[in-house]
């Protein structure tokens, strides 16, 4: 019964340098262990099935994996990289190529 939210996936970046936050659902008060790159956090569910535990920062490297444990069950996440996490947003200004500026600045 153990279930991560969709962010959690394979081939995933996690931001260097910060908590790594993890959480999800299993059967109420069952005891859920997260470990990555040797790192291991733990933590009980609630009594809703929810739980949320941190792991350690990490330096930027990879490829790990993530194993989140809970009772009998194990999600494994593979090819999970540490490193710099940009959110980008936006509509046409997403498809802006740097090609199509028709000035270029020289940056000290």
């Amino acid at each position: 019964m153990l279930s991560l939210p969709a962010v959690f996936t394979d081939h995933a970046v996690i931001q260097r340098h910060q908590a790594i936050p993890v959480w999800g659902w299993t059967t109420p008060c069952t005891k859920v262990t997260a470990t990555f790159n040797g790192v291991s956090a733990c933590t009980y569910a609630n009594d809703h099935g929810r739980f949320d535990l941190r792991l350690a920062p990490q330096q930027a490297g990879g490829p790990y994996t993530l194993s989140v444990e809970a009772g009998e069950d194990t999600i494994t996440l593979k090819d999970i990289m540490v490193g710099e996490v940009w959110v980008a947003s936006g509509q046409s200004n997403m498809e802006w190529t740097l090609t199509q500026c028709e000035a270029s600045y020289d940056l000290p």
